[in-house]
């Protein structure tokens, strides 16, 4: 069931998280490689980084060897020491990794009809402590590094091959992470590693604001996805904390600003919580705020660990009630989220603290 990572050594820099220039930039520091560089040798490092993922500097063979040996001695290249893989019944597949710290995050790679998604985590557990989510009972320990965040999307490109969308939708709020997430989405990208499209790739928020104008500043064409919950600030506040600090009011125009300037369309996600906020002020509300902006609905049933499949099957029904409900009223672009990884405890919200059963 699960597979044992080596132990790299505890040394200074993460070799993983660095661009080819800084490789490079690097190496130059060093007055004992002088002899031996060549410009070109950061883009084969990278390559053998992130194209061949390859862990050991000593198979780089068009690297010389002084240089592997000093990449051996001063940089950090595994990630975790540990991975542990859980195998879904519908063909998802969860894995629990252990980071050279002792910490522990999940990941979650989902194959669903000609795409391979991988949904990373990017903080070990998450301060916001949403209603509905069980990585925010861990509280937050700390963020990842750009280096363990990809070696995420690395470990299922090793065992199924090339990833085609990436989300960010795992273990933590990644734009408290604003650096090292941008950071991993260029090496994710770079054209001489994965080069997973920008528009594969999507970031799920539950709203920091300046985060989102740094985003905006940047000019990349990743996708927006914010975790509403609910339309009502006042009600708001008990699904999602995060709404004291920044508020819908001042959300939502600075996301009518960022479709105007990307002219990407937003997703906003929305667990029902049936009895709480799936009743028809909240179905007015939502069509209310969202009027006029290009940008679509994704319904998330609730998935509590130890669900009854009678309950499951209320829940998705409420969705389905509720979905039709906004129809009604004008908002089409609204879809149901299938819930993959039950069996795992792999599903939206279920990350973090829950226990999993043998396979």
């Amino acid at each position: 069931m699960g597979e044992k990572i080596i132990r790299g050594e505890d040394i200074k820099k993460e070799l993983l998280g660095l661009l080819p220039e800084e490789i490079f930039s690097t190496l130059l520091e060093e007055t004992c490689l002088e002899e031996t560089l060549r410009p070109f040798y950061g883009d084969n490092i990278f390559r053998w980084l992130h194209l061949q993922l390859e862990k050991d500097p000593m198979e780089f063979s068009d690297i010389p060897k002084n240089i592997r040996d000093f990449l051996l001695r001063k940089f950090s290249i595994f990630q975790f020491n540990r991975a542990q893989f859980f195998l879904s019944k519908d063909g998802s597949e969860k894995v629990r990794l252990t980071c050279l710290d002792g910490n522990e995050i999940e990941t979650v790679y989902l194959p669903y009809r000609g795409r391979r998604s991988v949904c990373v985590s990017s903080q070990v557990g998450c301060k916001w402590r949403c209603s509905f989510c069980y990585t925010g009972k861990m509280g937050f320990k700390r963020n990842l590094t750009a280096a363990e965040i990809v070696e995420q999307v690395y470990l299922f490109v090793r065992k199924y091959g090339p990833i085609t969308h990436v989300v960010y939708m795992g273990m933590g709020e990644p734009l408290d992470n604003y650096e090292q997430v941008l950071r991993s989405i260029k090496l994710l990208n770079h054209p001489k590693g994965q080069n997973i499209g920008m528009r594969r790739i999507t970031i799920s928020t539950v709203g920091i604001i300046p985060s989102i104008e740094r985003l905006l500043s940047e000019q990349i064409q990743v996708n927006l996805a914010i975790s509403l919950h609910n339309p009502i600030p006042e009600e708001r506040e008990c699904q999602v904390p995060a709404e004291k600090i920044y508020p819908l009011k001042k959300l939502l125009p600075l996301l009518r600003r960022y479709y105007r300037i990307t002219h990407r369309q937003i997703t906003f996600e929305y667990v029902v919580l049936p009895g709480i906020n799936d009743a028809n002020r909240h179905v007015r509300s939502l069509v209310k705020i969202l009027y006029g902006l290009d940008c679509k609905v994704n319904l998330i049933p609730y998935n509590m660990v130890g669900m009854s499949s009678k309950e499951r099957k209320r829940h998705k029904s409420a969705c389905t009630h509720f979905m039709s409900k906004l129809r009604q009223l004008g908002l089409n672009k609204v879809t149901i989220r299938s819930s993959r990884g039950l069996d795992i405890s792999g599903a939206c919200g279920q990350l973090g603290l829950v226990p999993i059963a043998s396979n």
